[in-house]
């Protein structure tokens, strides 16, 4: 199966990218083919400075990854959330593919496809953790996943990323570096 994991954390080292590491190793052991995207490293403008009535063109990374996204049979978008929302980064990202008509038949964004939203959570309260992450992956899954051709998406959350120390962190990376071995 073609794999591609998309990295929507602003900055290098961070947990997501250990995640995001984490899942393409365990799929690459069970014989997957995988892509590591990290958004930052494309050099597209996140900012839609003319709005959606003027094109701007994709330049030759961002139009990559495109294709990548649009071959793979699953993806799995890992992003911290913060301030209750996406980073700006892969908001930006997901509008410039819509803006760019790079989701087309010809990109294969229209196949039945699975995807995977991993997301870091802050210090929430006990009722913020119930309610902030799952409201978050849901609009992402339904206003792009499943527009641009994505029918199972699956959701997971690791909060309080500000508390949790090194021994939990291992926990959760061997949790995704399974998830990856069953490639969901």
């Amino acid at each position: 199966m073609k794999i591609v994991v998309i990295v929507g954390h602003p900055n290098a080292d961070s947990f997501c990218e250990a995640l995001a590491l984490a899942y393409a190793r365990g799929a690459k052991a069970m014989g997957h083919e995988v892509d590591v995207i990290n958004l930052r490293d494309l050099q597209f403008d996140p900012v839609s400075e003319k709005g959606f009535d003027l094109r701007q063109p994709l330049d030759s990374k961002t139009f990559k990854a495109v294709g990548q996204i649009g071959r793979a049979e699953h993806s799995v978008w890992i992003w911290p959330v913060l301030l209750g929302a996406r980073p700006a980064l892969l908001q930006g990202f997901v509008e410039r593919l819509f803006q760019s008509d790079a989701i087309r038949r010809d990109q294969g964004f229209t196949a039945r496809k699975s995807a995977r939203i991993i997301v870091t959570l802050p210090d929430l309260s006990w009722l913020e953790r119930l309610f902030v992450p799952w409201m978050v992956t849901w609009g992402f899954s339904r206003q792009f996943l499943r527009i641009a051709g994505f029918t199972r998406v699956r959701r997971c959350g690791y909060p309080c990323m500000n508390r949790v120390g090194g021994e939990r962190r291992d926990v959760w990376l061997s949790e995704v570096e399974r998830l990856g071995r069953r490639a969901v």
